[in-house]
């Protein structure tokens, strides 16, 4: 998974329509992460093939996930959080 700005400069919202997103950094999920859901700043994320749902606090900072759990679930392919 791949944590992406808005554009702008200075962490400021893009200006004009050449602002394009630009990348941050890679956040490490599990195996084949097939889900994602987004409860306010938590991210909740269903990865199918290493058995697993990950729940990760999104720094208001950066807009950065960072892992806080893993529940082991058979499986996972969809989140409601």
């Amino acid at each position: 998974m791949f944590a992406l700005s808005a554009g702008g400069s200075g962490g400021s919202p893009p200006q004009a329509s050449t602002d394009l997103p630009s990348y941050v950094t890679e956040v490490a999920t599990g195996d084949w992460p097939r889900h994602i859901a987004l409860d306010g700043e938590t991210l909740y994320v269903a990865n199918e093939r290493s058995h697993e749902v990950m729940r990760m606090q999104i720094d208001p900072a950066t807009g950065i996930p960072a892992h806080e759990r893993t529940i082991e679930i058979p499986s996972p392919t969809l989140v409601l959080p």
